[in-house]
Order: structure tokens, then C-alpha cells, then sequence
């Protein structure tokens, strides 16, 4: 599965040849900028103020290598993702008990398209995903080893040492993270007031384990307040919630826009969307019907197999209601507009064992279900891959947000930076342009100012090139230059005109 993961690395980088970026990756390399020229940790500018965990790392593997920031950015970021699959298979095995359980369900959680987006682009999540397995593996793992206390002790310093390095990677996930471990562990322990298998020793086990979690709320306050105060921003984006939500549940006056909208602006149809999601879907579905068949089965019977058992039919409902509550979130405009979709791949990761352990105890019932399963498998598995991976990679032949440019593109900018100083140069419909230069060196520092999106009345100069002619055309927008607008620059596939005045106060 690490060499399947490596090959999806591969194929992103091949695709694209390096020539890409997105506003996340161009954001962390100015941030590993500016605290090298700042020399400290919170650096006056560029500051990523939910941690600075990959930062730091991203900054330790370039002078270690001694590879540029932006290559570790394009090409390296990219490499390190298989690194997930190992604690992802760690923790699944121990919840399911199963090493072939365990590799299902890995490949479930691979083929996820919005588990593998994040992971194949130059920010923080390949590691707190796996930090967060990590961390669920470790507390499994503790339940089994109280006979032994040293190696419960182990286990325990390990448990919180990766709690720190999520937190310190990206203090808003964390903390989610543990909300949910919290609300898992409170809903197990009011299971175990009904379930008569419990014995009492698994129940004192779950309590001890709740202490454990809630804890990390401490190194959290202490993380916010005293070692990276920027992450203090999260508190004041809370400050909102509840009258941004009384706006959303009461209908009054629009609180924000919808962002579920981009689903028909970012792709070339909706049915192309609904395919490439289709892993998305089919694993909210199925586990969600397993879940309830669970539930349902818990109520009428009192009765739960191991306590790893109770834990992950916990730590799923805690997951998918943090998850639900994302989609509300997101539509009142709280936080941002796009909560459901960092919420999901957490969500993911507890729906994958899931399905793995359902479909594994279908197929030890029959040996028409083991040929069934297994046939279904080799070709459902591999075609839900390549959906993922078209998706996770914003395919241009299917998606309109094209994260790729060209080496005219580049030189464009870099002609204009010179020649355009103290001007205004219009670089497309969008951030592609922009965010290629900022990954490739500092934009404030340039002496000419970037625009995007709609053109500012102040703008004179645009940069038109190929790939913007065609996104022109891709999104039925018109391009915002005139025959007789005088081109002042020509790299052969790309040029820069500069708006012929129109009046005698403009040049």
C-alpha cells in the first residue's frame, strides 16, 4: 500500500511537472520564508497562525537536503504522503484485530478523493492525518497493556508527545480531534451503562482513558496562550458563532454565501462531480447504514463483542455528528467555506475500518460471498482509485479550478516586475498565476502589484496567455482586453497589454 501511495505521488508529479501551485502551498512557503529572515518563530509577516509545526519541518528538510523551499513545496511535500499509510494500518489493526482487515481498510481510506487532496499538496495534513491515527492507534493500544505497567506508561507519554505535534502542526484540527475523542469517550461510557458484556475493569479502563483525552485541552490552552499566541486568532473567530448560527436557524438576514455552490463552478458538470465523488459516497452510505444496524443492534441486545468494539462505533458516531455539524457551519459562514471538507477525511478514517470489518465478516460466512467480494473488489477498488485520483489532483480536462501554468507565465512576471514598477499587472480569472510566483519567491517583495480576479479600475496592464485564453473559454468569461489595446510584452505564449487610455488623466 506504501508503494500504491508512492505511485499516486508519482503520477501528481508527473502530471503537473512541478508546474503547479495553490494557495496553501504558496502560504507555507511564504511563512518558511519569512521566519528565516526574521529568525524566530513568529515572524512579523506571513505568519500561519494555526501552528508552526510543518513550517518548522519544511524548513529542517531544506537545510538538511539542502533542496530550495520551493521544490520541497512542488515536488517533496508531495513524496512524503505515503508516510500515512503505516499508522493508518497500525491503528486499524489494532481496532479490527485483523492484519487483511486492517489492509482493506487502508484501501478504502486511500481511494477517498477528499483524504488524498490534502495529502498531495505542500501544507500540514499528510501529518496531522497521520499524527491523528497515530494517536487513536496508541490510546487502542494502551486498553490492552494495563497488566504491564510500564509499557502502559509507554504508550501513555507516546499518546501525548504525538498529541503535542498535532497541536503544534494545526491547533484548530487538534482541537476538533480531541473534541471528538472526548465526545467518543462519553458516549461509550453511557453505552457501557446499558451493555451488560462490559466488565468492570473495561469500564474503569474507558473512564481512565476519558482523563487521558480531556488532559489535552491543558497543552492546547497552554500551546494558544503562551507558545504561539497567534494561535489565539482561533478564539476570536469563536466569538461569532453563536450569532452567526442564531442568523442561520432563525432565517434572518443571510449570514454568507453558500459554498456548496463551487461543486458546479468548480467542475465541468454536476454528473462528473457526483462521479468522482462517488468513494466519497459510497463510504457515507454503506457505513452509515452499518452504524445504525450496530445501534440498533446495541439497543436490543445489550451486548458489545471487545471494548476496541464499543470505541469505534463511539468514535464514529462522535465523528460523523462533528462532521454534520460541519455542513451547518459552513453555510452560516462561521468559520470558512469549506469546514465539511477538512472535517471529512476525519470522518474517513473511522467510516473505513468500519466497512472493512463489515465486508470481512460477510465473506468468512459463505464461499459465495468470499468469490463475490473478492471480484467485486478487483474492479470496484481500482476504478474508485482512479476517480480519487482525478479528483485529488483537480484533473484539467474535468475540473475548472486549473491549479497548472507555464514557464511564459513565470517570465512574464519577472519581465514586468522590472519594467512595470509601481504598476498594477492583472494576472487571470484567478490566484493560478499569483500563487506560482509567491511559491517560487516573495510577492511583497516584488515591485510590481499582482491582481486577480475581477480587474480593479486601477489595472492597466494584463497578462493574457494561453492557458488564460482557454480558461477563458472553459468558464464562458470574456477576456478583459480590446483589439486595440497595445501589447508591451511578448514571450510567444504569453503576452502583457497594457489598456490603451481612454481619457487624458490615464497613461
Amino acid at each position: 500500500m506504501i508503494g500504491a501511495m508512492l505511485l499516486i505521488a508519482i503520477y501528481t508529479i508527473a502530471r503537473y511537472r512541478g508546474m503547479w501551485g495553490e494557495t496553501d502551498t504558496a502560504s507555507f512557503a511564504q511563512s518558511m520564508r519569512a521566519i528565516i529572515v526574521d529568525g524566530t518563530l513568529i515572524p512579523s509577516s506571513s505568519i500561519y497562525a494555526n501552528g508552526y509545526g510543518y513550517s518548522v519541518f519544511g524548513l529542517w528538510i531544506s537545510q538538511l537536503t539542502g533542496i530550495s523551499l520551493s521544490n520541497v513545496q512542488l515536488y517533496l511535500a508531495i513524496l512524503l504522503a505515503p508516510w500515512v499509510v503505516l499508522p493508518a494500518w497500525l491503528f486499524y489493526r489494532e481496532i479490527t484485530t485483523s492484519s487483511r482487515t486492517a489492509t482493506l481498510a487502508t484501501l478504502i481510506l486511500l481511494i477517498q478523493p477528499e483524504f488524498l487532496f490534502p495529502l498531495l499538496r505542500g501544507t500540514h495534513e499528510k501529518f496531522t492525518r497521520g499524527l491523528m491515527l497515530i494517536c487513536l492507534y496508541l490510546l487502542v493500544r494502551n486498553l490492552g497493556t494495563q497488566e504491564n505497567l510500564r509499557r502502559s506508561i509507554g504508550f501513555t507519554i507516546s499518546f501525548y508527545l504525538c498529541a503535542i505535534g498535532l497541536i503544534t502542526f494545526n491547533v484548530f484540527l487538534a482541537t476538533s480531534f480531541i473534541a471528538a475523542l472526548v465526545l467518543a469517550v462519553i458516549i461509550s461510557w453511557v453505552a457501557s451503562r446499558w451493555i451488560r458484556s462490559l466488565s468492570a475493569d473495561e469500564i474503569t479502563h474507558l473512564r481512565r482513558l476519558g482523563f487521558m483525552i480531556f488532559s489535552l485541552f491543558v497543552l492546547v490552552y497552554l500551546f494558544m496562550f503562551y507558545a504561539y499566541p497567534p494561535a489565539q486568532n482561533q478564539i476570536r473567530i469563536l466569538s461569532s458563532m453563536a450569532d452567526r448560527l442564531v442568523a442561520l436557524l432563525l432565517d434572518m438576514e443571510q449570514a454568507a454565501t453558500n459554498p456548496y455552490k463551487v461543486i458546479n463552478e468548480g467542475w465541468i458538470n454536476l454528473p462528473v462531480y457526483v462521479l468522482l465523488s462517488l468513494a466519497n459516497w459510497m463510504l457515507l452510505f454503506f457505513s452509515s447504514a452499518i452504524w445504525l444496524s450496530i445501534t440498533w443492534g446495541i439497543m436490543r441486545k445489550r451486548f458489545v463483542g471487545r471494548l476496541s468494539d464499543l470505541l469505534l462505533w463511539a468514535l464514529f458516531g462522535a465523528f460523523a455528528l462533528q462532521g454534520a455539524l460541519s455542513i451547518g457551519l459552513d453555510v452560516s459562514g462561521t468559520i470558512a467555506a469549506n469546514l465539511q471538507h477538512r472535517m471529512f477525511p476525519s470522518f474517513a478514517m473511522l467510516a473505513a475500518p468500519l466497512v472493512a470489518k463489515w465486508l470481512m465478516e460477510r465473506q468468512k460466512k459463505s464461499s459465495t460471498n468470499r468469490k463475490v467480494l473478492r471480484l467485486g473488489f478487483s474492479i470496484v477498488i481500482p476504478l474508485l482509485a482512479i476517480l480519487a485520483i482525478l479528483k485529488a489532483t483537480s484533473e484539467p480536462l474535468l475540473s475548472n479550478k486549473w491549479n497548472f501554468h507555464n514557464t511564459g507565465e513565470l517570465q512574464a512576471v519577472r519581465w514586468a516586475d522590472q519594467a512595470l514598477s509601481d504598476r498594477r499587472l492583472w494576472t487571470g480569472f484567478d490566484e493560478r498565476v499569483n500563487v506560482a510566483v509567491s511559491i517560487r519567491q516573495e510577492t511583497d517583495r516584488l515591485n510590481v502589484l499582482l491582481d486577480q480576479y475581477d480587474r480593479e479600475p486601477e489595472t492597466r496592464n494584463l497578462l493574457i496567455s494561453s492557458i488564460t485564453r482557454l480558461r477563458s473559454q472553459r468558464l464562458m468569461e470574456p477576456l478583459p482586453v480590446r483589439p486595440d489595446d497595445l501589447i508591451t510584452y511578448d514571450n510567444g505564449s504569453v503576452q502583457i497589454f497594457h489598456l490603451r487610455p481612454r481619457s487624458p488623466f490615464q497613461r
